[in-house]
């Protein structure tokens, strides 16, 4: 593993609460942009970003998901992908149960590269955010992404390497 994507994965930990503040347009798309060079599924990317930057949208949402703590992010992305995209197909795998947070873990790093703080949630009431959100019909929301300055960081749990491997005896 380079030194650089090492540095990356040991420096990034998700965020507590945000600073109110704003992200530019710029850094936004770059973020996207680099979410769409994670693997899936036959390679159909299905995932899809609606961003919000409206403070009152994002504090609503941080609310409805029992994370007040959120709600001076500068952005949210509501991550989804289209229901029933591999319907019929691969005996009905959940495969954007499994591509959609990958790529969700590149605007992590991607935001971490640019100096921003992040925070996925997954844990959400989906269809009453779907209609707050104005999704577009058939859009399965998976994640939300909040953005912006970090004022504070959660800590990582201490848990010895030793705990993490799994030695079978023979």
């Amino acid at each position: 593993m380079s030194a650089i994507i090492h540095d990356l994965l040991a420096d990034y930990s998700p965020v507590a609460s945000f600073e109110p503040g704003s992200i530019s347009q710029e850094d936004i798309l770059h973020i996207i942009e680099l979410s769409h060079l994670a693997p899936s599924s036959n390679n159909v990317q299905p995932w899809r970003f609606f961003t919000y930057r409206n403070p009152e949208t994002i504090a609503e949402v941080a609310a409805s998901c029992g994370h007040d703590e959120l709600k001076h992010a500068s952005a949210l992305m509501a991550v989804s992908a289209k229901e029933g995209l591999f319907k019929n197909r691969y005996k009905q795998q959940p495969f954007i149960m499994i591509d959609v947070p990958i790529a969700c873990l590149h605007v992590l790093l991607a935001a971490h590269t640019k100096g921003l703080g992040s925070r996925i949630i997954y844990s959400m009431d989906r269809r009453a955010l779907v209609k707050e959100l104005a999704l577009p019909r058939g859009q399965y929301l998976v994640a939300l992404v909040f953005l912006g300055k970090a004022r504070s960081r959660l800590h990582r749990g201490s848990i010895q390497r030793s705990e993490l491997l799994h030695h079978e005896s023979f």
